[in-house]
Protein backbone atom coordinates (compact mmCIF):
# COMPACT_ATOMS: atom_id res chain seq x y z
CA UNK A 1 0.00 0.00 0.00
CA UNK A 2 1.38 3.78 -1.04
CA UNK A 3 0.58 6.29 1.01
CA UNK A 4 0.09 9.57 -0.47
CA UNK A 5 2.86 12.32 1.42
CA UNK A 6 0.21 14.94 2.01
CA UNK A 7 -2.12 12.00 4.07
CA UNK A 8 0.96 11.10 5.52
CA UNK A 9 1.97 14.50 6.94
CA UNK A 10 -2.00 14.98 7.40
CA UNK A 11 -1.66 12.03 9.73
CA UNK A 12 1.22 12.99 11.52
CA UNK A 13 -0.11 16.69 12.47
CA UNK A 14 -3.34 14.75 13.47
CA UNK A 15 -1.28 12.27 16.18
CA UNK A 16 0.88 15.78 17.43
CA UNK A 17 -2.04 17.60 17.86
CA UNK A 18 -3.78 14.59 20.37
CA UNK A 19 -0.60 15.19 22.15
CA UNK A 20 0.68 11.38 20.63
CA UNK A 21 4.69 10.91 19.72
CA UNK A 22 4.12 8.69 16.01
CA UNK A 23 7.09 6.59 14.96
CA UNK A 24 8.46 6.79 11.54
CA UNK A 25 10.75 4.29 10.09
CA UNK A 26 14.17 5.77 9.19
CA UNK A 27 15.18 4.33 5.25
CA UNK A 28 18.52 6.14 4.34
CA UNK A 29 22.34 6.51 6.06
CA UNK A 30 22.38 10.24 5.61
CA UNK A 31 22.32 10.03 10.11
CA UNK A 32 24.34 7.38 10.66
CA UNK A 33 25.68 6.00 12.79
CA UNK A 34 23.04 7.95 15.34
CA UNK A 35 20.11 7.12 12.70
CA UNK A 36 20.55 3.74 11.20
CA UNK A 37 18.14 1.97 8.10
CA UNK A 38 15.44 0.71 10.10
CA UNK A 39 15.39 2.56 13.24
CA UNK A 40 11.86 4.61 14.32
CA UNK A 41 12.50 7.72 15.29
CA UNK A 42 9.82 9.47 17.82
CA UNK A 43 8.40 12.42 16.75
CA UNK A 44 7.30 15.36 19.10
CA UNK A 45 5.23 18.44 18.53
CA UNK A 46 7.23 21.90 19.02
CA UNK A 47 6.86 25.67 18.43
CA UNK A 48 9.16 26.40 15.76
CA UNK A 49 10.70 29.45 18.14
CA UNK A 50 11.65 26.30 20.35
CA UNK A 51 13.88 24.56 17.80
CA UNK A 52 17.74 25.29 18.33
CA UNK A 53 20.83 24.52 16.48
CA UNK A 54 21.62 20.89 16.73
CA UNK A 55 17.82 19.35 16.85
CA UNK A 56 17.08 16.93 15.01
CA UNK A 57 14.40 17.46 12.68
CA UNK A 58 11.30 16.35 10.38
CA UNK A 59 10.80 18.07 7.57
CA UNK A 60 8.90 17.53 4.03
CA UNK A 61 9.85 18.00 0.55
CA UNK A 62 7.60 17.33 -2.39
CA UNK A 63 9.35 14.28 -2.76
CA UNK A 64 9.54 12.61 0.85
CA UNK A 65 9.95 13.43 4.63
CA UNK A 66 13.80 14.31 5.49
CA UNK A 67 15.30 13.71 9.07
CA UNK A 68 18.56 15.94 9.52
CA UNK A 69 19.97 17.75 11.82
CA UNK A 70 19.59 22.00 11.97
CA UNK A 71 22.66 23.68 11.20
CA UNK A 72 21.04 27.39 11.57
CA UNK A 73 18.60 29.70 10.53
CA UNK A 74 18.53 32.11 7.41
CA UNK A 75 16.87 35.02 7.13
CA UNK A 76 15.90 35.77 3.57
CA UNK A 77 13.20 38.61 2.10
CA UNK A 78 11.69 38.64 5.45
CA UNK A 79 11.19 34.93 5.78
CA UNK A 80 12.72 32.37 8.02
CA UNK A 81 14.61 29.34 6.75
CA UNK A 82 15.88 26.29 8.54
CA UNK A 83 19.29 25.08 6.41
CA UNK A 84 19.73 20.99 7.67
CA UNK A 85 22.11 18.67 6.37
CA UNK A 86 22.60 15.05 7.36
CA UNK A 87 25.33 13.53 9.98
CA UNK A 88 26.90 11.63 7.65
CA UNK A 89 27.00 14.20 4.72
CA UNK A 90 29.16 16.92 4.18
CA UNK A 91 26.61 19.05 2.13
CA UNK A 92 23.81 20.44 3.33
CA UNK A 93 20.17 20.29 2.34
CA UNK A 94 18.06 23.41 0.04
CA UNK A 95 16.24 26.08 2.79
CA UNK A 96 13.19 25.00 4.10
CA UNK A 97 10.46 27.20 4.88
CA UNK A 98 8.54 27.05 8.43
CA UNK A 99 5.78 25.03 6.78
CA UNK A 100 7.91 22.39 5.63
CA UNK A 101 9.11 21.49 9.24
CA UNK A 102 6.77 18.79 10.65
CA UNK A 103 8.47 18.35 13.90
CA UNK A 104 11.11 17.47 16.10
CA UNK A 105 12.57 14.12 16.72
CA UNK A 106 12.80 13.41 20.69
CA UNK A 107 14.44 9.83 20.32
CA UNK A 108 14.41 6.56 18.49
CA UNK A 109 13.89 3.12 18.63
CA UNK A 110 16.38 0.14 17.36
CA UNK A 111 15.11 -2.98 17.55
CA UNK A 112 13.63 -3.31 21.25
CA UNK A 113 15.39 -0.53 23.26
CA UNK A 114 13.77 3.09 23.16
CA UNK A 115 16.30 5.53 24.08
CA UNK A 116 14.45 9.77 24.62
CA UNK A 117 17.07 12.15 23.88
CA UNK A 118 15.40 14.51 26.24
CA UNK A 119 16.90 13.42 29.60
CA UNK A 120 20.22 11.01 30.66
CA UNK A 121 21.98 9.47 28.31
CA UNK A 122 20.54 10.10 25.02
CA UNK A 123 20.54 13.86 25.35
CA UNK A 124 24.17 13.81 25.93
CA UNK A 125 24.18 11.84 22.75
CA UNK A 126 22.28 13.58 20.73
CA UNK A 127 24.11 16.93 21.91
CA UNK A 128 27.82 15.63 21.58
CA UNK A 129 26.50 14.31 17.58
CA UNK A 130 25.12 17.96 17.47
CA UNK A 131 28.90 19.25 18.44
CA UNK A 132 30.55 17.10 15.98
CA UNK A 133 28.88 18.19 13.34
CA UNK A 134 29.39 21.54 14.16
CA UNK A 135 33.20 21.20 14.60
CA UNK A 136 33.14 19.12 11.15
CA UNK A 137 31.30 21.79 9.49
CA UNK A 138 34.05 24.40 10.99
CA UNK A 139 36.78 21.92 9.71
CA UNK A 140 35.74 21.49 6.06
CA UNK A 141 33.64 24.33 4.88
CA UNK A 142 35.73 27.06 4.52
CA UNK A 143 32.76 29.36 2.74
CA UNK A 144 30.41 31.54 4.71
CA UNK A 145 26.89 30.52 4.33
CA UNK A 146 24.45 32.15 2.99
CA UNK A 147 21.12 32.26 0.72
CA UNK A 148 23.02 32.46 -2.30
CA UNK A 149 24.80 29.57 -1.98
CA UNK A 150 22.09 27.71 -0.69
CA UNK A 151 20.29 28.20 -3.98
CA UNK A 152 22.96 26.57 -5.77
CA UNK A 153 23.46 22.76 -5.20
CA UNK A 154 27.45 22.96 -5.85
CA UNK A 155 27.66 25.26 -3.69
CA UNK A 156 25.86 23.40 -1.11
CA UNK A 157 28.88 20.93 -0.89
CA UNK A 158 31.10 21.12 1.99
CA UNK A 159 34.66 20.93 1.92
CA UNK A 160 35.37 21.37 -1.85
CA UNK A 161 38.94 22.52 -1.53
CA UNK A 162 39.80 19.54 0.94
CA UNK A 163 38.48 17.36 -1.96
CA UNK A 164 41.23 17.74 -4.28
CA UNK A 165 44.64 17.51 -4.89
CA UNK A 166 47.39 17.37 -1.76
CA UNK A 167 44.12 17.57 0.27
CA UNK A 168 42.22 15.02 -0.35
CA UNK A 169 43.93 12.24 1.62
CA UNK A 170 43.81 14.51 4.55
CA UNK A 171 39.85 15.15 4.01
CA UNK A 172 39.36 11.17 3.48
CA UNK A 173 41.32 10.62 7.26
CA UNK A 174 39.92 13.38 8.41
CA UNK A 175 36.41 12.19 7.82
CA UNK A 176 37.01 8.27 9.08
CA UNK A 177 38.03 10.03 12.31
CA UNK A 178 34.77 11.57 11.90
CA UNK A 179 33.19 8.49 11.60
CA UNK A 180 35.56 6.31 13.89
CA UNK A 181 34.29 8.81 16.77
CA UNK A 182 30.58 8.95 16.12
CA UNK A 183 30.94 4.72 16.18
CA UNK A 184 32.73 4.89 19.42
CA UNK A 185 30.55 6.95 21.64
CA UNK A 186 27.77 4.78 19.97
CA UNK A 187 29.54 1.81 21.74
CA UNK A 188 30.04 3.31 24.62
CA UNK A 189 26.65 4.91 25.22
CA UNK A 190 25.38 1.58 24.65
Amino acid sequence: MIVEQDVLVGLLQDSLDAGQNPHLTIVSASMSPLLQVGDQVILERVALAEIAANDVLILRSTEALFTHRLVTTLNHDGHRYWVTRGDRTLCYDPAWNDAEVVGRVCGRRRGTQTQRWDVGKGLWLNRHFGRLAQLEARIFDNQPLNWSRLAQPEQRLMGQRWRQGWHRPIFLFGRAVFQLWRRLILLLIR
